[in-house]
């Protein structure tokens, strides 16, 4: 592994003081390979592999952009979201197909929040197993090195900055390879706190989302700006190279590194 390519400072301290034994990393107490999925999960994840073949997915942001209106028209298609979309649950008809999550800090915070009002079975993308109450399908995050396009999500997928990007690599599994943006205005306002103790909760700020109190007041990872385009951009280029594309249905907002699409006409 050459260490010269890796984001070192997007990585939290207990995974840089460990790098060298990354997929040797045993739990002592359970007896668990904590970086790769047991046979009854890679079994899980394996029945997934093509099952939604010839379907165009929507990846479904959370930025102020969001309208319900347009979400109650998603309502029959392969439909993503993040996070804690659920919190707009008691606003629409609406539920999500699929739901992910693969910030540390949201797992941290309301791991087990998600996992429960998801509505349905949720992605967990992490470096590590999660302890988290309930059932749920978790994705092995590979390290943040040079991108590349996971075709084998039991293995891992490239983080890229955002959960959007792991979204892709997942829905690109089942089978999918054109891919609709929408809600993802990538513009953040917040605040970077001085005494935080680690990458992940050096922002503060409730603002840059559809859904008040988002974050409930806690504090979270700044994106990476150009981490975040250089994942979208890396995944359009892989599924145009098989066909297929990623585009971007968003009203407004600020993400140009893919090709932009009207969301009335794509319907």
């Amino acid at each position: 592994m050459n260490l010269n390519k890796l984001r070192i400072n997007y990585l939290p301290p207990t995974v840089k003081s460990s790098l060298y034994n990354y997929y040797q990393f045993i739990d002592n107490k359970t007896g668990l390979n904590k970086v790769s999925l047991n046979p009854i999960e890679k079994k899980n994840i394996l029945a997934l592999k093509n099952t939604k073949k010839e379907k165009i997915a929507y990846i479904i942001g959370n930025g102020p952009s969001v309208r319900v209106s347009d979400l109650e028209k998603l309502r029959n298609r392969v439909t993503f979201c993040a996070n804690r979309f659920y919190l707009a649950y008691d606003l629409m008809k609406f539920r999500p197909k699929y739901y992910l999550v693969s910030d540390p800090q949201m797992i941290e915070d309301f791991g087990d929040e998600i996992v429960q009002k998801s509505s349905s079975l949720p992605f967990i993308i992490s470096l590590f197993r999660p302890a988290l109450q309930g059932v749920y399908y978790w994705i092995p995050m590979l390290p943040e090195v040079l991108f590349d396009f996971s075709t084998e999500i039991s293995r891992g997928v490239a983080p890229g900055g955002a959960v959007i990007v792991s979204g892709i690599q997942i829905a690109n599994y089942m089978g999918i390879n054109k891919i609709i943006l929408y809600g993802i205005d990538h513009n953040f306002d917040y605040k970077l706190l001085k005494d935080s103790k680690t990458h992940y909760n050096r922002a503060i700020g409730d603002n840059n989302h559809f859904i008040s109190n988002y974050r409930s007041g806690k504090s979270w990872c700044p994106p990476d700006i150009e981490l975040i385009e250089s994942g979208i951009k890396s995944c359009d280029e892989y599924l145009r190279s098989q066909g297929g594309w990623v585009k971007n249905a968003t009203h407004g907002g600020h993400l140009e590194v893919c090709e932009r699409v009207n969301f009335n006409e794509i319907l």
